[in-house]
C-alpha cells in the first residue's frame, strides 16, 4: 500500500487516539455543498473515477477512497472532492460563478501544504537516500457557471511565464454527460442557472430543476427521498453566491464612483495650476466640494500637483 493511502484524514477532521486507533471525527465548522456531499457514496465516487479514467474498466468500489484534506472552501462551505484510486490522488474543485484563472495557483498551494502535513504525520524522512513514493496528483476544476468559458484547461505557467521548471495543468470539466454522476450534476446546476435567467425565484428554480432531473432519471438515486435536505443545501449555496455577487457589484460601483471623483479632482488641480490658483485655495475648494478632511484632500492634491 502506498504511504498516502494509509492516511485518510487531515485538518478538516480530528483524531481520537485514546484507543490507539485513528478515528474520523467531522469538524462541523464548515458545511458541505451538494457537490461534495454527492461523492460521499462509494458508488458515486467510483462513477467519478470512471468518468475521469474511462480506460480503466477494472476498478472496484474498494479501490477508491475518499480522503479529507484541509479542504478548499468558499463562504464557509466545502466545494471540493479529493480521493485516492489506483495510485492517483485526484482533487476536484467546483467553480460556480466568476471565472478565476488563478485556480492552478490556489490548488498548488492547497496540495503542497497537504503534502507537508502528510510528511509530518507519517514521519517521512525526506532527507534519507531512499526515494519517497508519492501518488500521482490530478487536479480538475468543475465549472457549472452560466458564463461561457472557452478554455479547456488552466496552467500555472500562465502566471509565471514559463513551464521550464514547473507546470500545473488543471483541466476544466464542463460537459453535461447525463449518463454520469458528474455530468448529471453539471446539468442539474446549469438547469438551475437557466431557470434563474428566465426570471424564476431561487426557490422555484431549484424546485423545477430538481423535478426535471427526477423526471429524466438524472441523479435519481441521489435525489430520491432527500428533497428537503438538498433543497436546503442549494438554497444556502445560491443565497451566499448571490450575496457575494451583490457585494462585488457594489464594490465595483464604489470603485467607479471613486475613479470619477479622483478624475474630477485631477481636473480641478490642473485648472488651478493653469489659472494661477494657489495650492491652499485649491485645497480649501476640493475639501469643501467633496466633503473631505483637509489632510486627505491635501494628500490627493499633492499626487497631482507636479
Amino acid at each position: 500500500m502506498n504511504e498516502l493511502e494509509k492516511v485518510k484524514t487531515f485538518d478538516s477532521y480530528s483524531d481520537d487516539v485514546s484507543s490507539g486507533m485513528s478515528k474520523v471525527v467531522p469538524n462541523r465548522k464548515y458545511q458541505d455543498t451538494v457537490f461534495s456531499d454527492l461523492f460521499k457514496s462509494k458508488e458515486n465516487l467510483l462513477d467519478l473515477y470512471n468518468t475521469l479514467h474511462p480506460e480503466d474498466k477494472a476498478t472496484s468500489e474498494d479501490e477508491v477512497e475518499l480522503i479529507t484534506f484541509k479542504r478548499v472552501y468558499t463562504l464557509g462551505r466545502y466545494n471540493d472532492v479529493a480521493f485516492m484510486a489506483k495510485g492517483h490522488i485526484i482533487i476536484l474543485v467546483e467553480h460556480q460563478s466568476t471565472i478565476n484563472k488563478n485556480m492552478p495557483l490556489r490548488i498548488l498551494i492547497y496540495y503542497v501544504s497537504q503534502l507537508q502535513q502528510f510528511i509530518d504525520r507519517n514521519d517521512i524522512k525526506v532527507f534519507n537516500r531512499t526515494l519517497v513514493s508519492l501518488p500521482s496528483p490530478e487536479f480538475y476544476v468543475v465549472y457549472t457557471g452560466k458564463k461561457v468559458w472557452n478554455a479547456e484547461e488552466l496552467k500555472f505557467s500562465d502566471a509565471i511565464g514559463s513551464s521550464k521548471f514547473i507546470e500545473v495543468r488543471v483541466p476544466i470539466i464542463k460537459e453535461e454527460k447525463k449518463d454520469t454522476v458528474l455530468g448529471g450534476y453539471i446539468y442539474f446546476m446549469k438547469t438551475v442557472h437557466e431557470f434563474l435567467e428566465d426570471g424564476k425565484s431561487l426557490k422555484d428554480a431549484i424546485v423545477k430543476a430538481f423535478h426535471l432531473c427526477k423526471k429524466e432519471g438524472i441523479l435519481s438515486d441521489y435525489l430520491k427521498g432527500r428533497e428537503t435536505e438538498i433543497m436546503s443545501l442549494l438554497e444556502q449555496e445560491y443565497s451566499l453566491e448571490m450575496e457575494m455577487s451583490q457585494l462585488q457589484e457594489e464594490a465595483r460601483e464604489i470603485g467607479r464612483e471613486e475613479g470619477m471623483r479622483m478624475g474630477e479632482i485631477k481636473g480641478i488641480v490642473e485648472s488651478s495650476k493653469e489659472f494661477g490658483r494657489s495650492f491652499e485655495e485649491t485645497l480649501t475648494f476640493v475639501a469643501s466640494k467633496f466633503s473631505l478632511n483637509k489632510s486627505l484632500a491635501k494628500d490627493i492634491i499633492m499626487s497631482y500637483w507636479k
